[in-house]
């Protein structure tokens, strides 16, 4: 942008070089200052410019002074006002516009056949401008030059008539700026030639900025790219053959087609832009070219390798840059760059990726704000434009050699807009091919585009071909007055607005109101491109190899590390996230444990009296799990942009999964310990702290990686939100506490075990575990749970097993089964066996009755030792619950013993009959041991196996999820 004075100083420029010269000169001179100002200002403002020329020109005039100043300090004083006002431009000009203001000069000093002094005033000019000297050289040679010839100097060329590559009839001779994006280009031939449907005076040098067409005679055209492409045709850059050859592409075939069947060819160095209205297809082109979705019909190749069939030989060649950010709010600029970075190179040092990175911010303009968090869309830390610059340079410290953006100017300003398309177009430059959906460009961004491709409502291309030609072409399908005419006479610029317009203009009725009926369906457009444009030829260039992949994939141990350092610094550095998972396990606890502290009758707490102490074990599993869930459910959800453009770095899905599971875990370690810690605390619970929080951990663990299925399953926060609910409520019906599994409904329970539902509930296996260890190993039962076993068990045999065993009609095999386990019994207990049969009932009844009495007295033993070192009460008070025994005895029971076709088994005190003939699976609930693999285990170690097995399934089922279908965070497995 130039501002007022810069402007000034321009024209007083042009006026100081014009000065002292004939009127036929001076006039020369103003027409280069018209040139040079007119492609850049509107005409008003050069109108009023060309007038200050006219008074900086009357001011500077010094013909009717030379005899009162002699030549040497009239020279001297133009010298320095030259010298002044160079300096006062060199303030503001970008270098682009010195090396222009440079070359008008030049050419002005060459149409009026040089000046004694010209050659010392540009001197000054080029000193004050500090331009390079090739570039003094090279518009020198350019100027001067009068046939298809130029000085061999670097950044020179020439594009002759019989140049096979050239496309005019007549000669091109230019010259590219050091370190710019620009070329001088000068015509010689006998046709006119229109510079963005300007005519370029003959002889006059044009200026070809990106964007830029060359027209001969309105037919033939040299592009901006074809310029650049010159100078990447190398060794050294790799050639790129993009091509769709017939793709189409069906939701669901026959029917919803999302795209018609089109046909692609491009090359290295071209920026393609994708235009289309809300609903024409353009995300599913775009996924379609890049790989994500593959084509109903067609194929898609990169250097003649089928991007969707072998994408192993093309992998980390394609990069994505989505329309949304794929940034970590909670990291620094710099620290997203590194993360990427270090996903991206494995084979480079810390050391050389850090230099890399802060190469990349240096070039992008983020090295001030590299240490500023990102922040949200909604909490924004840096601009919207510094953001979409840093989405950018996650694929741009990769450089791929196809890269593919999402709207990149999206919500951002039109300055804003116009950096991030300078970017794309640099990648360009450097020999990349590069695809953008855009929307609504202004005309300095549609200008930068190589090509564009348009689509119509419903998928159907219209359109495939240069910007320059896009209005024209659809101008002279609908009979348009003057169709050539595309661009702006006075300015140049170009109306994109002009091709929707077109395309989707509507009928006017009688009355002269716009109806809702379009004058062109997307279908006719379609058949217009089809007869027109057609099958695109493909550029001859067989043979090409593959490309090699810019990066190269990290090991597995890298990328967790990685991913868990990313993961681990973005939750740390997130101050509310971390507060309230540090404190919301032990607020629950200390809520629900302030609750539950029952007293009876208002005396003394005694952890023995405590009567909610069933219902706390089950509700802290059923917390554990909620906890477990929340920190887990929305972990892959929001990284879903991240994954996404990821996928393109073919890393592996076990990797990422692994370090998800690993940061999800010791945040349930720590809020279990919490947990535990403060509940424990409050409501006095004596000796099984560790096992507490073994139980609610294998819990919560589980919580974990159901939290992590349901947030890769679900593409809604709401959804995974509403979900949950139905996940715990289940827990809650089904876990065993609130309704015994024997008063359900007839249909779904069981008469000894425990049903299908029930099983596959992890709160069941917690609470059980909690509740049968609670009971039995406190330090008062342990000294008498194995007497208790002998006790009750003995007494159930005597006193309904006998009975109903001597009265049985089950058939002879039934009831030696049952005797011989009765005899186990027996020789467990260390009594006689005596002979089976129903005559010998009295002795059975004495053998178990001798069980009974041994074991009973032994406990009394136990009991009267105890209270002789007064720790009987003490022990009973502070270790033993009397809820507890309560609920897993069971002793409430009308019927006492069941006669089923697996045998006889008793209902009552499930916590001290031990199941030796059934599996684990099957035992009744509160046993207090379980068969596993032959194996009779503890119920603690059983159901923590249990719950640590599910864990594993609900790892397998994430790891190898059968949610393929959605392609848009999938990753290599």
């Amino acid at each position: 942008m130039m501002t007022t004075g810069i402007l000034d100083a321009l024209t007083q420029l042009f006026a100081l070089f014009a000065s002292g010269r004939t009127e036929k000169e001076e006039f020369i001179g103003r027409q280069a200052a018209s040139r040079y100002l007119r492609g850049r200002l509107p005409k008003k403002v050069v109108d009023h410019y060309l007038t200050r020329y006219d008074e900086h020109l009357n001011i500077f005039q010094l013909k009717k002074n030379l005899n009162k100043l002699s030549e040497a300090k009239r020279l001297a004083k133009l010298s320095t006002k030259v010298l002044r006002t160079c300096t006062n431009i060199n303030k503001e000009l970008a270098h682009r516009d010195k090396c222009i203001v440079y070359l008008r000069l030049l050419e002005f000093v060459k149409s009026t056949n040089g000046h004694p002094n010209a050659v010392e005033y540009l001197d000054v000019v080029s000193a004050s401008f500090l331009l390079d000297d090739n570039d003094i050289e090279g518009i020198q040679a350019l100027v001067n030059s009068e046939g298809p010839l130029i000085e061999s100097i670097e950044g020179s060329f020439v594009i002759s008539a019989e140049d096979k590559t050239n496309s005019l009839t007549g000669s091109l001779v230019g010259y590219k700026l050091a370190n710019e994006t620009l070329f001088l280009v000068k015509y010689f031939g006998s046709e006119s030639v229109y510079l963005n449907s300007q005519i370029v005076p003959q002889g006059s040098i044009a200026i070809m900025v990106p964007g830029s067409v060359l027209k001969e005679a309105k037919t033939t055209r040299v592009f901006f790219s074809d310029l650049v492409r010159r100078f990447l045709d190398s060794p050294d850059l790799p050639k790129i053959s993009f091509c769709a050859q017939d793709v189409s592409h069906y939701f669901s075939f026959p029917k919803s087609q999302a795209l018609h069947q089109f046909n692609i060819a491009e090359r290295e160095g071209n920026l393609v832009g994708i235009m289309g209205g809300s609903g024409s297809g353009k995300s599913t082109f775009l996924n379609v070219l890049n790989g994500t979705i593959k084509p109903s019909f067609g194929k898609v190749l990169l250097n003649g390798i089928d991007i969707h069939k072998d994408y192993e030989l093309i992998q980390g060649t394609i990069g994505h840059i989505a329309q949304e950010d794929a940034l970590i709010a909670e990291l620094s600029v710099r620290e997203n760059l590194r993360y990427s970075a270090k996903l991206t190179f494995g084979n480079l040092s810390d050391h050389d990726i850090d230099e890399k990175v802060d190469s990349t911010l240096a070039s992008l303009g983020l090295w001030e704000t590299k240490d500023l968090r990102v922040g949200s869309i909604l909490d924004k830390t840096i601009s919207g434009g510094q953001r979409k610059r840093l989405n950018i340079a996650l694929e741009l410290i990769r450089e791929p050699m196809v890269l593919f953006v999402d709207e990149p100017t999206s919500g951002l300003s039109s300055h804003d807009s116009i950096q991030i398309m300078d970017l794309l177009k640099e990648m360009s430059h450097r020999g990349k091919l590069v695809f953008a959906v855009i929307h609504q460009p202004s005309s300095d961004i549609f200008k930068l585009f190589d090509n564009f491709f348009i689509l119509d409502q419903g998928g159907y291309p219209i359109y495939y071909g240069d910007p320059i030609s896009t209005i024209p072409y659809f101008k002279e399908l609908t009979n348009q007055v003057d169709p050539d005419h595309a661009a702006c006479i006075q300015c140049g610029n170009i109306s994109p607005e002009q091709i929707f317009d077109i395309i989707e203009s509507k009928v006017v009725d009688e009355y002269g109101n716009r109806t809702d009926t379009r004058r062109i369906e997307a279908k006719e457009w379609n058949d217009f491109y089809n007869v027109i444009i057609g099958r695109v030829e493909e550029p001859e260039r067989n043979g090409l190899p593959p490309l090699q992949a810019p990066n190269s994939v990290p090991s597995a141990l890298s990328q967790f590390k990685t991913y868990f350092s990313r993961d681990f610094a973005s939750k740390v550095t997130n101050k509310q996230y971390l507060l309230i998972n540090l404190i919301e396990a032990p607020l629950l606890a200390a809520l629900l444990s302030l609750f539950m502290k029952f007293t009876p009758d208002g005396g003394e707490y005694l952890y023995r009296t405590s009567e909610n102490m069933p219902q706390f074990l089950f509700i802290s599993v059923i917390v554990s799990l909620f906890l477990g869930l929340s920190v887990s459910a929305e972990e892959i959800h929001k990284d879903r942009s991240l994954l996404r453009r990821e996928r393109f770095l073919y890393l592996k899905w076990r990797c990422y999964l692994q370090a998800k599971t690993a940061i999800t875990f010791i945040a349930s370690a720590i809020q279990t310990l919490g947990f535990v810690a403060v509940s424990h605390y409050i409501l006095e619970i004596p000796g099984f702290f560790w096992v507490h929080a073994l139980v609610l951990f294998s819990v919560s663990t589980f919580g974990n990686l159901l939290g992590l299925n349901i947030s890769a399953a679900f593409k809604s926060a709401k959804v995974i939100y509403m979900i949950i609910p139905l996940l715990i409520i289940p827990q809650i019906i089904f876990g065993g506490a609130i309704v015994r599994f024997d008063r359900f409904n007839s249909w779904f329970t069981h008469n000894t075990q425990v049903p299908f539902l029930g099983n596959v509930m992890v709160s069941r296996w917690g609470f059980e575990a909690l509740a049968v260890y609670a009971y039995r190993e406190n330090q008062y039962e342990v000294h008498f749970a194995e007497l208790d076993d002998v006790i009750r068990h003995s007494a159930w045999r005597r006193d309904f097993w006998l009975e109903a065993i001597c009265n049985s009609n089950k058939d002879d095999k039934w009831k030696n089964r049952e005797w011989e386990r009765a005899s186990d019994d027996l020789i467990s207990w260390g009594v006689e066996v005596p002979p089976k049969g129903n005559e010998n009932r009295e002795l059975w009844n004495e053998a178990f009755r001798k069980a009974y009495h041994t074991a009973f007295k032994e406990k009394d033993a136990v009991k009267y030792r105890l209270k002789e070192n007064n720790e009987l009460k003490e022990l009973r008070d502070r270790n033993y619950n009397e809820e507890i025994a309560h609920w897993v005895l069971e002793e409430d029971r009308t019927v006492r013993i069941l006669d089923l076709e697996e045998g006889l088994q008793p209902t009552s005190s499930p916590i001290h009959h031990h199941t030796r003939n059934v599996t684990g699976l099957n035992a009744p609930y509160y046993s207090p041991s379980k068969e596993l693999l032959g194996f009779q285990l503890k119920t603690l170690y059983y159901n923590v196996i249990i719950l640590w097995l599910m864990t594993v399934i609900a790892w397998m089922f994430l790891r190898w999820m059968p949610f393929g279908k959605d392609q848009s965070f999938k990753v290599s497995r």
